[in-house]
């Protein structure tokens, strides 16, 4: 897709976002939005792709240097958000390295009354500035969500960081998970997200159990791999700890 295809996209999106709404925000700001959007698109009719670029940058940078009329509160919120909507519509096509990827999990099955541990990535431009998300959905097949997350890791910079959304506990006090760059975590296969790999253990009942090994997927059954280290001696094998289905190892 082009900048110029890009920016219509959008255009066309938050078209039918001030027809249906999602949030009240919406209903005031997508119809302004979608205008801008149009637009611009026809200042980019006739310029190849860096000068579109470089053009959507420029109006960037203007955008975040218009004072305006911020008389209220409520003049103030919508500025933010519009120079925030319009970051992330710019991030989309600039591949810069800025901001980093935030990688959690979401699902949670009422019928089996587990949580799925499906992947859940967010594209942070800063703190609480989220330009955009991608999660694995529930029916999805691995290759289709490989495929998807191939696509949508390929748009950001190979240098942008990669953390996890926790924080992992060490007696230093608590420290960001880094899971690499793009370039390094594109290459691995994500199909389930154990989010104890920002933990150094749990407890379970009486006993208390060292993590070892943190997978991407199921392994025979188990997200990762523990170490008793206390307790009552637990069978070795796959136990479900903490919500997750883990391999005790002797």
């Amino acid at each position: 897709m082009s900048i110029l295809e890009h920016i219509k996209a959008e255009a066309d999106k938050q078209t039918k976002l001030a027809y249906n709404p999602v949030v009240a925000m919406d209903c005031i700001a997508a119809e302004g939005r979608a205008k801008l959007c149009n637009e611009i698109a026809e200042t980019l009719v006739g310029l190849d792709e860096e000068a579109a670029l470089a053009e959507l940058k420029r109006l960037r940078d203007v955008f975040h240097g218009r004072s305006g009329d911020l008389s209220s509160t409520i003049k103030f919120v919508f500025s933010l958000s519009h120079a925030s909507w319009f970051d992330s519509v710019v991030d989309a096509v600039a591949k810069e390295n800025t901001g980093w990827i935030e990688v959690g999990d979401h699902g949670f099955d009422g019928h089996l009354k587990k949580m799925l541990h499906l992947p859940y990535y967010r594209r942070m431009l800063g703190i609480n500035n989220c330009a955009t998300s991608i999660t694995r959905l529930r029916e999805e097949t691995d290759a289709a969500w490989l495929e998807r997350r191939q696509k949508w890791l390929g748009r950001y910079h190979p240098e942008v960081r990669v953390i996890h959304s926790n924080e992992r506990w060490t007696p230093e006090g608590m420290q960001k998970v880094d899971l690499g760059t793009v370039e390094t975590f594109t290459k691995q296969e994500h199909l389930v997200e154990a989010g104890m790999i920002a933990f150094r253990g749990f407890n379970a009942k009486d006993a208390h159990f060292e993590i070892q090994e943190v997978y991407l997927g199921y392994k025979d059954g188990a997200l990762g791999k523990v170490r008793q280290t206390s307790g009552h001696p637990w069978e070795p094998g796959v136990h479900t700890i903490a919500g997750y289905p883990v391999e005790l190892v002797a």
